[in-house]
């Protein structure tokens, strides 16, 4: 017998070419949209709709293509290099001519202190495991052994992994710091740190 309607229609299907649909305008549209597409607010801002990705992007001063990096040279290269060459006037003049065209430094500078931000730490222990790390510190104290024994780890985590998470807990200071007020530990806590 004869193949199924449903594959017969997609083989018919798969042939078809829409000419009803612009192709010049479609592809006008997409590249108009580039510039929206960008989460970046720096790079949105610079973007030029009229220049193509790879100049924009080196206008700016960032590299389109990692095989465009080159590793930077050091101190002591350049030094040796000088040494041994000294650059003739063309090469020097060839230099100028091609770093005319310098790369506005407003959206690195802009990218780089946006990247120094700090952070504010938001990650808070559940309910659970701040009670089982109060359980495990008073307890225990610093004997992670005997923590990872005890028969209230139900999540059978390691001596390790134990510390590390005790540590993480030191580290947030809204919740260690309601675990040594109530503990009275607080007041001797700060008298030693000023001392």
């Amino acid at each position: 017998m004869g193949r199924p309607c449903s594959v017969k229609r997609r083989k018919q299907k798969k042939g078809k070419f829409g000419y009803h649909i612009n192709r010049r305008s479609l592809n006008k549209g997409m590249k108009s949209k580039v510039a929206a597409n960008i989460n970046c607010d720096p790079v949105r801002n610079a973007w030029d709709k009229t220049m193509p990705a790879q100049k924009n992007l080196n206008n700016m001063g960032l590299v389109y293509s990692l095989k465009e990096l080159k590793p930077k040279s050091t101190a002591k290269q350049i030094e040796s290099s000088n040494l041994h060459e000294q650059p003739s006037e063309e090469t020097a003049k060839k230099n100028k001519c091609k770093n005319k065209a310098a790369p506005s430094n407003e959206v690195i500078d802009t990218l780089e202190k946006q990247a120094v931000k700090k952070r504010v730490n938001t990650f808070r222990f559940p309910k659970e495991y701040v009670r089982l790390i109060h359980y495990f510190m008073d307890k225990y104290g610093e004997d992670f052994k005997a923590m990872s024994k005890d028969p209230k780890n139900y999540y059978q985590e390691t001596p390790k992994q134990i510390e590390n998470m005790i540590k993480k807990f030191k580290s947030i200071p809204e919740q260690y710091a309601t675990y040594l007020r109530e503990r009275g530990l607080l007041n001797k806590k700060l008298i030693k740190s000023q001392s």
